[in-house]
């Protein structure tokens, strides 16, 4: 009975024990997280950066862009604040700029980022923000912009914003009696009308001129099927030498 005793103490014992390093363990496995820090210098590159490989989607401004959404803002912080750092480098490295995502190099995507802090209402500092991904991941994007209020004061209404012309407003649509009948300046088919005439009816080019033609640029296009395309050439007159 005393040795049957012994050991229910003993396993509950040890069971304790197991549980205390548990609890104490688990808190210095996670590191404190604390805000970024980036330098005015950092920021000023990025922004240039941003000029030249970001602001064609998202806007001069980071968030008037036609093709993308916010990088500043309630919306961007919403999905972003309260992150790692790493996690919008990550994406950013990964997926940016669409076209050759990547190509910025560990450098200059932090630096972009050190631009979108500062325009999200990050002070700059005295200490660079890190390339490193677990430096990155000890500081967290702010979920809220700098200042006391941190948001609208409640019961006030916000203007109605600048009204933003749509892209599509200014392409021409296309019609049936358009397709059928082209105006002489159009080529809307591959041979121009459906009757495949492939003729233009302008005159600009003329017997006295067409010997002055030269190949203004030129688009190879893929084989399809048993049809060979070579290419489509478009030529324009050129001023003779004076």
């Amino acid at each position: 009975m005393s040795h049957s005793f012994t050991m229910v103490a003993a396993r509950v014992l040890v069971g304790c024990c197991v549980l205390i390093a548990a609890v104490v363990v688990r808190p210095s496995a996670q590191a404190p997280q604390a805000s970024p820090t980036y330098t005015a210098e950092q920021a000023a590159a990025g922004r240039a950066t941003y000029q030249q490989s970001c602001a064609s989607c998202h806007g001069q401004n980071l968030d008037d862009g036609q093709f993308a959404g916010p990088l500043k803002g309630d919306a961007f912080r919403q999905k972003w604040g309260g992150r790692g750092v790493d996690a919008l480098h990550t994406f950013m490295s990964a997926q940016m700029p669409p076209a050759s995502p990547g190509s910025l190099g560990d450098a200059g995507y932090v630096q972009v980022i050190a631009y979108l802090l500062q325009q999200n209402g990050v002070s700059a500092g005295t200490q660079a923000l890190p390339a490193d991904p677990a430096a990155l991941r000890a500081m967290v994007f702010p979920a809220a912009p700098a200042g006391p209020g941190g948001g609208v004061t409640a019961g006030v209404v916000l203007p109605r914003g600048p009204a933003r012309a749509n892209p599509l407003d200014r392409i021409t649509p296309v019609t049936d009696e358009t397709l059928i009948k082209p105006a002489e300046g159009d080529w809307l088919n591959w041979r121009r009308t459906y009757d495949a005439q492939g003729f233009s009816p302008l005159k600009q080019i003329t017997k006295a001129n067409v010997g002055q033609l030269r190949a203004a640029w030129t688009w190879t296009l893929r084989k399809y099927g048993s049809a060979d395309t070579n290419g489509w050439r478009r030529s324009v007159p050129r001023r003779p030498p004076t």
